[in-house]
């Protein structure tokens, strides 16, 4: 019976879940801070995933991407869920959240009246990558707890 309990007990110990492995990742912006300088990952005209690699100061390259959306909201403050329109010509906004390495809420990129859908993920690589297009800075303040 002592047996049995303290393979038990053993058996407990060890396989007790070890958690979530978590890995920290810096996502400052801008001049002099932890990552600074991103560029398109290979996103291309009609793609709705984008993604983007990052280079920071430490010297290794994370990758960065997220999804698009063109939706019948127009721009404003980033939000979490996104409305799109039966009718597809009014869906003229493009919107941008990332999902790697960490999530964003919806973040605005501009408006497209001519075709939305066939560039919008390559706007937000871009536009990611761009320090003055501000779209990096909006997305990286805007994460979802």
């Amino acid at each position: 019976m002592k047996k049995i309990l303290t393979i038990t007990a053993l058996c407990g110990i060890f396989a007790v879940p070890a958690g979530a492995v978590q890995k920290c990742v810096a996502l400052n912006d801008g001049p002099d801070t932890d990552m600074n300088w991103c560029y398109n990952g290979g996103t291309n005209f009609g793609d709705v995933d984008w993604s983007n690699a990052c280079d920071v100061f430490t010297g290794a390259t994370i990758g960065v991407s997220g999804v698009s959306a063109c939706s019948d909201r127009p721009g404003g403050e980033p939000i979490g869920a996104l409305t799109v329109s039966d009718n597809a010509t009014d869906n003229i906004y493009c919107w941008c959240m990332m999902t790697v390495p960490a999530v964003s809420w919806w973040v605005f990129a501009g408006e497209n009246t001519t075709n939305c859908l066939h560039s919008c993920g390559y706007t937000c690589a871009e536009y990611f990558a761009d320090t003055d297009s501000g779209l990096r800075s909006v997305i990286l303040s805007n994460l979802v707890n």
